[in-house]
Order: structure tokens, then C-alpha cells, then sequence
């Protein structure tokens, strides 16, 4: 039983189905690099999949209920109730969740023209320590998705790689590799001061994180 009141049942099955076998790393066109931000998994390839911000959108509701909550007599019928309603906010927002990283995932490591993925290596622990990313960082669920990815990975064949965590991605322009240094987090889009490119911060990273990745 969950705290939201659905019940499930687990089933062991025993399959004769083994991991696909890996490629060698060694063709560029078969590589994808994956940027991970607060909102969306934007790949190198053009794709983008926007993140569902299910905590975001079901932060009213939830304040309203837990408010509610608060109000009804502790060990009460009623009280045991709005738990019950509070309980399948919160299940709302991990289903909806859930479901953007598998189907995600799943497109990612099932693409036939892609043998390689290259993520970055964040901090996850550090970015949720900050009082103005960690709702977001939460909302995203950067740690589920790259461990959706590597397992997924090892059952269709699919190398998934981790660049270095202190790679500028960011910063460095994909177009002729100098370094914007002042490069803030709310600049969304930049132009290159040395062959004057202009890129979209997330795009760019991933262009990046594949460049890095290759190296």
C-alpha cells in the first residue's frame, strides 16, 4: 500500500534476455552530448524535451490542501482524509515525474543512429544545498535521469559517459572554443566576443559536453 492509497503488486520474471554488447567510441555522428538544466534535457542533436515543472504547477494546490490539513483535528476522520488528499498531490507530482524520465530515457538509448551519450557529472548534492536552485534541481530530478540513462544504457548497448565535472560547457563557445568567463546563469543567450557567434547557452553546452566527451 502507498501513502496515496493505490496498491501494487510485484512480479519476478526470469528471462533468458542479456545486455546488448557495446560499441567502440569511435564515431563521431553516433554520439550525442546532453545538457541538463532546471527546465529541459537539450541535446547536441537538436532535440529538446521540455521538463513538466510538475512541483511547480502543483505547488498551489498542494499549499491549499496542506493548509487544510493543518486546520483539522489532529487523529480525526477528517484529518485522515486530507492526509489521504495531500498524500495523492504528492503522488501526482512523482507520477508525472516519473513519466517524463522514462519516456526520455527510453528515446535516448533506443535511437538506432545514437551508440554514445555523454552527460555532465553534476553536483547534484551541491546544487540542492542552494536556497535558489534546489526546488528546480528537485523538480528535474537530474540524479534519476542519469541513472535512468546508464541502466538503460547497459541493456540496449549504449555507452553512457560522464565528462569532467569542471568542463566549462557553458562557456566555452562550440564555434571557435574561446572561454566567456563572466558568462551569468541568467543569460539564456550570448554572443561570442572573438568570432562574434551567437548561442543559445543550452544548445551550446551540449555541443560542448560532446566535444568534451570525445576528447
Amino acid at each position: 500500500l502507498e501513502a496515496g492509497g493505490r496498491y501494487y503488486a510485484s512480479v519476478l520474471v526470469d528471462t533468458n534476455c542479456s545486455s546488448l554488447p557495446k560499441e567502440d567510441i569511435v564515431c563521431e555522428r553516433m554520439s550525442v552530448g546532453i545538457d541538463i538544466n532546471c527546465g529541459d534535457v537539450v541535446c547536441s542533436d537538436g532535440r529538446r524535451f521540455v521538463c513538466p515543472r510538475a512541483l511547480r504547477k502543483a505547488e498551489a494546490k498542494l499549499r491549499k490542501e496542506q493548509r487544510r490539513l493543518s486546520r483539522k483535528e489532529k487523529g480525526s476522520r477528517n484529518s485522515a482524509k486530507q492526509k489521504l488528499i495531500v498524500s495523492k498531490c504528492h503522488a501526482r507530482v512523482a507520477d508525472v515525474r516519473r513519466d517524463f524520465l522514462h519516456k526520455v530515457t527510453h528515446e535516448l538509448t533506443h535511437d538506432s543512429q545514437v551508440r554514445t551519450i555523454f552527460v555532465e557529472d553534476l553536483n547534484v548534492k551541491g546544487m540542492m544545498r542552494n536556497r535558489y536552485l534546489a526546488k528546480s534541481v528537485a523538480d528535474a530530478s537530474f540524479g534519476e535521469l542519469v541513472r535512468q540513462l546508464s541502466y538503460k544504457g547497459e541493456w540496449s548497448g549504449v555507452n553512457v559517459l560522464r565528462i569532467g565535472r569542471w568542463d566549462p560547457s557553458s562557456k566555452r563557445c562550440s564555434a571557435c572554443g574561446s572561454i566567456y568567463r563572466e558568462l551569468k546563469l541568467s543569460e539564456r543567450v550570448w554572443t561570442c566576443r572573438c568570432c562574434g557567434a551567437v548561442h543559445d547557452r543550452d544548445f551550446n553546452a551540449s555541443v560542448n559536453v560532446k566535444y568534451f566527451g570525445l576528447m
